[in-house]
C-alpha cells in the first residue's frame, strides 16, 4: 500500500463536542468549521511529512474535503449517540450526575468508539 492510500485511512476529526447540538442555530458553527478543516490539513500535512510523501499539495487538494466530511459525518453519528445514552441514563437513573467521573467517561465511551469505527470504514470502503 502507497503512502497517500496509507494517509487517507489514518486521519482523524478531532473537533466535535456533543454540546455543539445545543448551538446549532449560532454562529459557533462559522468558527468550528474552518478550525476543523485547519486541524485535518494539519494532520494531513504532518502524516505526509512523516511517511515521506513526496507531492503533499496534490495529496491534499485530492483529499481534504472528503476527509473533513468524513470527519464530521462520524461525529455527529458518535455525538448523537452520546447524546442519546445521557439521555437514556439521565431517564433511567435521574439521581447518577453523569457529568461526574466516571460518569461522564462511561457516557462519551460509546460515541468516541462509534465516530473511530465511523471514520475508519468510509475511509475504507468509499
Amino acid at each position: 500500500m502507497g503512502g497517500e492510500d496509507m494517509m487517507q485511512k489514518r486521519l482523524y476529526n478531532i473537533l466535535f463536542p456533543m454540546w455543539l447540538f445545543y448551538l446549532l442555530p449560532t454562529g459557533v458553527w462559522l468558527i468550528i468549521l474552518p478550525a476543523n478543516f485547519l486541524i485535518d490539513s494539519l494532520v494531513l500535512y504532518f502524516g505526509g511529512r512523516y511517511l515521506h510523501i513526496k507531492d503533499l499539495v496534490k495529496l491534499w487538494k485530492r483529499c481534504i474535503f472528503m476527509i473533513w466530511v468524513i470527519g464530521f459525518i462520524s461525529d455527529i453519528l458518535g455525538a448523537l449517540l452520546i447524546l442519546a445514552v445521557a439521555l437514556l441514563v439521565d431517564k433511567i437513573c435521574p439521581e447518577w450526575n453523569t457529568f461526574y467521573f466516571p460518569g461522564a467517561t462511561l457516557i462519551a465511551v460509546p460515541g468516541v468508539l462509534l465516530s473511530a469505527v465511523g471514520i475508519f470504514l468510509l475511509t475504507k470502503y468509499p
